[in-house]
């Protein structure tokens, strides 16, 4: 069913959170003004600043405009979970849509994402994200560039991005938002995957968006130290085990030996190709696997 739409409330949120990434911010909100607006769709830009202590706050106090468009709130408490929940308590739009503060729209993101929800066709839309050029490796192989959000049409059907997620803003509040353990600036990952498979259980219908939602990914180069690729997947593996051990009720224990089998090949190709370990940049998919 598609959400009904309010004179007084608009009907989409555009949701990003943030911290301590001013440049980047500065770069997607420039963006967001200069790309198609349909008339059809009143909307709104909420940004939250989770505890930022660069120079945010300044950007967003003379980003913001009095016609309350485009509104910042502060949420404190650490945790992409904590600041989305947040965001969408505050929102007042009826779809809620999802982006990061290092992410180019492209010009018909918002009509492309938004129209099979207010079309009555779905409840969660899933957006294609792509890697911008300057950043394409050699040694990344598709689930690399998975694990930098990057999914073209073809991939959708995975783990989803909330680098382009769009959610009637109803199903949210239903199965009570986004678990505060899970996602950036927590345990790490899965926050959003949770949340739309509780929102699947309870009978929301998911659509894919196709290439005129295309959004472009600019994760700081950093991400692709082999360093944040081992901190990555330590994260990964953690927030796996919470979802089993909370949500699907698997004793954790039982994994013990798996555990050890996957550290022993681990440090074995660390020995077989010593090489390796010393690159900067990069990490070979089979080492990440391990």
């Amino acid at each position: 069913m598609a959400p009904e739409l309010q004179d007084e409330s608009c009907a989409v949120t555009i949701l990003i959170t943030t911290r301590d990434r001013a440049g980047h911010l500065a770069r997607t909100l420039n963006t967001l003004s200069q790309i198609d607006h349909p008339r059809a769709l009143s909307e709104e830009i909420l940004v939250v600043d989770n505890g930022s202590r660069d120079n945010t706050p300044d950007l967003l106090k003379g980003w913001s405009s009095p016609g309350n468009s485009r509104r910042f709130i502060v949420e404190p408490r650490p945790g992409q979970s904590c600041a989305r929940n947040t965001g969408v308590a505050n929102a007042r739009g009826e779809i809620i849509l999802f982006t990061d503060d290092d992410v180019i729209p492209g010009r018909t993101w918002i009509e492309g994402m938004s129209a099979p929800i207010t079309g009555g066709r779905a409840e969660i839309v899933v957006g294609p994200v792509e890697l911008a050029p300057c950043l394409v490796r050699g040694w990344m192989t598709p689930r690399l560039r998975r694990r930098l959000a990057c999914r073209d049409a073809s991939e959708l059907r995975g783990e989803p991005a909330g680098a382009n997620l769009a959610i009637a803003r109803g199903w949210i509040q239903k199965v009570g938002g986004f678990d505060e353990a899970l996602g950036p600036g927590q345990l790490g990952f899965c926050d959003e995957t949770l949340l739309m498979r509780r929102c699947m259980q309870m009978g929301a219908r998911m659509a894919y968006a196709g290439k005129e939602a295309l959004v472009t990914h600019w994760p700081a180069e950093e991400r692709l130290l082999r360093s944040a690729w081992i901190e990555d997947a330590v994260k990964l593996g953690r927030s796996a085990a919470y979802m089993n051990h909370h949500y699907r009720m698997k004793e954790c224990h039982a994994r013990f030996p798996k555990l050890v089998y996957s550290y022993l090949r681990f440090v074995g190709r660390q020995l077989r190709h010593p090489r390796a370990s010393r690159q900067r940049e990069g990490i070979d998919e089979r080492e990440w696997n391990a």
